[in-house]
């Protein structure tokens, strides 16, 4: 998962939780239609961190963005091997 799509989900997220406190303001058919996009928002933002995260993990998507998920190529030392000195 690329740092610009998590931080759409984010978005997503905070965008499905405003319009539930917008709703909460309202009344009658006005409120529950307001709640019921606000939760499906917020769900269908975290179904994309779910789903980015689980392909991730597969390896579906690792070759083409970068994956906190998956360990570094040379996992077998140190992730920062300082350059040898040149005389």
């Amino acid at each position: 998962m690329s740092s610009m799509s998590g931080g759409v989900f984010l978005l997503a997220t905070i965008g499905g939780y405003w319009m539930l406190e917008r709703a909460a303001a309202h009344k009658g058919n006005l409120k529950t239609v307001g709640q019921v996009l606000g939760w499906l928002v917020i769900v269908a933002s975290l179904l994309g961190v779910v789903s980015a995260c689980a392909q991730c993990r597969a390896g579906w998507g690792a070759k083409k963005m970068f994956c906190p998920f998956t360990p570094p190529a040379s996992s077998q030392g140190d992730s920062f091997t300082s350059p040898a000195p040149s005389r």
